[in-house]
């Protein structure tokens, strides 16, 4: 049985940050967030962009996201489980941010939005880390369901990380 007071991160981004961030306030007193373009190169976006908020698994908070989240319509994003810190767990996510596309381009990966998640087919690394699984809706209505990655690697990690062929073309980003 899962611990119901383990817990857990959610990276949630709506039409605003300052619309998700009443909502949070108001299923939490006190929360656990930042913003997650914080010290990236897309902070000037940060007020637009993702939240990462940490959430206990048995707290309205989180009970109110996974709501949001099954209705993918005005939030989303993912669940994150993890022994981290906020600090920890967020920068894990900055860091596969900004990826490589080929040798002169680098684009913003939204890997917190659960298509893109789903796209990069993130392999178990085998290993627990820092991340040890990533739990996201897919599907609409009836059709959807919850799905997770274990100890997922979405990127390859260099510097910058680096999007495969594979799922370049996964993501639409090739050309036949």
């Amino acid at each position: 049985m899962a611990d119901q007071r383990r817990k857990r991160y959610l990276i949630l981004e709506g039409r605003s940050a300052s619309g998700l961030l009443r909502s949070i306030y108001r299923y939490e007193d006190d929360p656990a967030w930042d913003y997650l373009f914080t010290d990236t190169e897309w902070e000037s976006y940060r007020d637009h962009g993702p939240l990462i908020v940490a959430a206990l698994q048995d707290s309205d908070l989180y009970r109110w996201a996974l709501g949001e989240l099954k209705k993918s319509v005005d939030v989303i994003g993912v669940i994150i489980e993890s022994d981290g810190t906020l600090t920890q767990v967020a920068d894990w996510w900055r860091k596969r941010l900004r990826v490589k596309l080929d040798r002169t381009r680098t684009a913003l990966l939204r890997l917190y939005d659960p298509v893109i998640w789903s796209e990069l087919e993130p392999t178990d690394t085998g290993t627990q880390g820092l991340i040890e699984r990533v739990i996201y809706w897919s599907g609409e209505g009836k059709e959807g369901r919850w799905y997770m990655s274990y100890n997922p690697e979405p990127v390859t990690m260099t510097e910058p990380p680096t999007l495969e062929p594979g799922q370049q073309e996964n993501l639409g980003l090739l050309s036949a």
